[in-house]
C-alpha cells in the first residue's frame, strides 16, 4: 500500500529532537508503505507558506513533525490556501516538540511507531477552530487557533518559554523554567470582555484562556470544559488575587477541578469575545505570542479536519 503525504518538518522542535529524529521517523514511514515529500521550515512561520505549497502540489494529508508551533502554522497555513476546501486536506501531527498538547486532546499515542500506525489508519474528525483578530503595533491582523491561547499570566509564561529556547534551553522544564519566571512578574492588568456582545467581565485579572481544546503547557487544563467540535469557545480568567492563593490551586489546573475555585474564577462559553485592557497586554496563541489588545475571536465550526 502506498500512501502520499507532505511532511513538514522543524528542525528545531523539541530542542533539536526534530532534526535528531527524523532519519529515523523518515525510515519508519518508509518501511511503512509511505510516499512522502518533505518539506524542512527554515524559520518562525515558514511551516505556513510551506503547507500552502503543499496543498498546491496536491497533498492531500499533511503531516507536521514538530511542536503545538509547527502544527498551529501548518493548520494556518491550510486554513488560508485557496486551491481546495479545508476539510479536503487531513492534518496530522508526529509530535517532537515541547509540549504536544493539541496530540493530548485526542489521545494520540507516544512512540514513533505508534503514531505512524495512527496515521496509517487515517482516521479523522472535523474539528472548530477560532479566527483571533489581534493588534500589532498599529496593524490588525488575525490568526487561527486550533488548540489554546491566553492573556496575562498565560502569555507572559509563553513570552518566557520562548526567551529560553532562544537561549538553547531545552528538555522536558523548559515550561516550568518560563512558568516560575513569568510568575514573579508583573501579570495583572484591567480588562473589559463582551462575549457574544454582552458584557461578561470588568475588572483586573492575573489570567485568561481562551480554548479550542482542554490542554496546554505540557497538561494543564486550564479550559477542563472545552470540547473541539462543539461550535464554542471556552474562556476561564483568573480574577486579581495574591500569588499565595494561586500557588494554592495550581494543582487544580492539572486535575481539571479548576472550576471548584468559585471565588476567584470567571468561566463562559462564547461564539464571539471582545477584549480590551488598560495597559495593552501581550496574546499568545497555541503557545506562540503574536500580538497585543485589543482584540476580537470568533468560533469558525467544523473548519479542519484532523487525524486522531
Amino acid at each position: 500500500m502506498n500512501i502520499d503525504i507532505a511532511l513538514i518538518v522543524n528542525p528545531k522542535a523539541g530542542n533539536g529532537l526534530g532534526l535528531k529524529d527524523w532519519p529515523i521517523i523518515s525510515q519508519k514511514l518508509t518501511e511503512q508503505g509511505f510516499n512522502f515529500k518533505q518539506f524542512v521550515t527554515e524559520s518562525k512561520y515558514h511551516a505556513i507558506e510551506l503547507a500552502k505549497n503543499a496543498v498546491k502540489e496536491g497533498f492531500k494529508v499533511i503531516i507536521s513533525v514538530g511542536g503545538d508551533g509547527t502544527l498551529h502554522e501548518v493548520v494556518n497555513g491550510v486554513l488560508t490556501q485557496d486551491y481546495f476546501p479545508a476539510t479536503d486536506i487531513a492534518v496530522g501531527v508526529i509530535p517532537v516538540g515541547s509540549g504536544n498538547d493539541w496530540g493530548r486532546a485526542y489521545n494520540y499515542p507516544s512512540g514513533y511507531d505508534a503514531v505512524i500506525e495512527l496515521i496509517k489508519r487515517a482516521n479523522t474528525k472535523i474539528q472548530d477552530v477560532a479566527k483571533v483578530t489581534y493588534s500589532s503595533g498599529k496593524e490588525k491582523l488575525s490568526r487561527y487557533m486550533m488548540n489554546i491561547g491566553g492573556l496575562g499570566f498565560d502569555a507572559a509564561v509563553c513570552r518566557e518559554f520562548e526567551k529560553l529556547k532562544a537561549k538553547g534551553y531545552g528538555g522536558k522544564k523548559l515550561y516550568i523554567k518560563g512558568l516560575i519566571t513569568a510568575f514573579f512578574g508583573d501579570n495583572t492588568t484591567r480588562y473589559r470582555v463582551l462575549a457574544d456582545d454582552n458584557l461578561f467581565y470588568e475588572g483586573h485579572a492575573f489570567s485568561m484562556a481562551l480554548g479550542i481544546g482542554q490542554y496546554s503547557g505540557g497538561g494543564m487544563m486550564q479550559t477542563p470544559e472545552a470540547l473541539m467540535d462543539d461550535g464554542l469557545v471556552d474562556l476561564t480568567i483568573i480574577k486579581k488575587t495574591s500569588k499565595l492563593n494561586v500557588l494554592r490551586h495550581i494543582p487544580k489546573v492539572f486535575t481539571g477541578n479548576l472550576y471548584e475555585v468559585k471565588s476567584i474564577i470567571s468561566h463562559v462559553k462564547f461564539k464571539k469575545l471582545e477584549i480590551i485592557s488598560a495597559p495593552d497586554n501581550i496574546l499568545e496563541i497555541d503557545g506562540e505570542v503574536v500580538g497585543h489588545t485589543p482584540l476580537t475571536i470568533e468560533v469558525i465550526p467544523q473548519a479542519i479536519r484532523v487525524l486522531v
